[in-house]
């Protein structure tokens, strides 16, 4: 008995998450909001209708102004990560401002 609950708190843990994801893979019930996917926005239903009606020429070069769109964002944000980097190692490489003074010691007999 002993040996059960010393291993209760190894076994709370696998369970606890098993019992979490259990939560999350259940179907949603009518109590909770749909998600996007269930009720598409209606600039989404829009979108989806005009893309539809393209021809497949058109969709594609839709696609490519996307992935462009797309590109040059990541590029951007890529720039800002390698500058934010750049100044953190930059802020790691110079000495503390405040540098410990030394402390005198007096001996009083």
């Amino acid at each position: 008995m002993e040996r059960l609950l010393s291993l209760l708190p190894v076994l709370v843990c696998p369970v606890g998450m098993g019992f979490m994801m259990w939560l999350m893979m259940r179907k949603p019930t009518e109590n909770t909001r749909p998600t996007e996917e269930a009720s598409p926005a209606p600039e989404r239903l829009n979108q989806e209708s005009t893309v539809s009606a393209m021809s497949s020429f058109e969709q594609v070069a839709l696609l490519r102004t996307q992935l462009q769109t797309v590109m040059t964002q990541q590029s951007a944000v890529a720039l800002e990560l390698e500058s934010l980097m750049a100044a953190e190692v930059a802020a790691s490489q110079q000495p503390d401002k405040l540098e410990p003074s030394p402390i005198a010691v007096s001996h009083h007999n």
